[in-house]
């Protein structure tokens, strides 16, 4: 119940726009930039574009950019996959709105306390949680094997 009148007051409280879903992609991203061996990344890009120039160009358009570049795609893949208009209108949104924030929970308790300390966000998860749970799957698999995650980053940066 208590869920259930903070998601009342949030949606009440939010102008829900493009901005708040890039403020709540954007942990996510951060969280798994942070994990990115930047060297690894720039080296596979010279790989790729076989030149210094290439290294150069994409040090410098993606070396503080990156998680934004990253955020704007999560946005667009969003908003291409959703109406945002009347997105609590139906009961069970509110429901999955609450089981999926408790799941966060469980599974990422250190998403679920930025997202909660951001205002409650925690209870708009659900609505992101297609475009940010492949970030959220890579920075487990750090956690677990870097080798794997250094693999992934490969296939994500190389297509580039």
């Amino acid at each position: 119940m208590v869920k259930l009148v903070k998601l009342v007051k949030l949606v009440k409280r939010v102008k829900f726009n493009r901005e708040i879903i890039e403020r709540i992609i954007t942990p996510f991203i951060d969280d798994f930039i942070s994990r990115v061996d930047m060297d690894k990344v720039i080296t596979l890009t010279t790989d790729v574009a076989g030149s210094v120039a290439g290294k150069t160009i994409f040090s410098q358009a993606t070396g503080v950019n990156l998680g934004k570049a990253i955020v704007s795609q999560g946005v667009a893949s969003y908003i291409a996959g959703f109406s945002v208009g009347g997105f609590l209108l139906v009961g069970a949104e509110v429901s999955r709105s609450i089981y999926t924030s408790r799941y966060l929970r469980e599974r990422n308790p250190a998403m679920y306390v930025k997202l909660n300390k951001m205002g409650d966000y925690d209870l708009f998860y659900y609505l992101i949680e297609d475009v940010v749970r492949p970030y959220e799957k890579a920075c487990e698999i750090s956690e677990v094997s870097p080798e794997e995650f250094n693999r992934i980053c490969k296939f994500f940066f190389g297509g580039l």
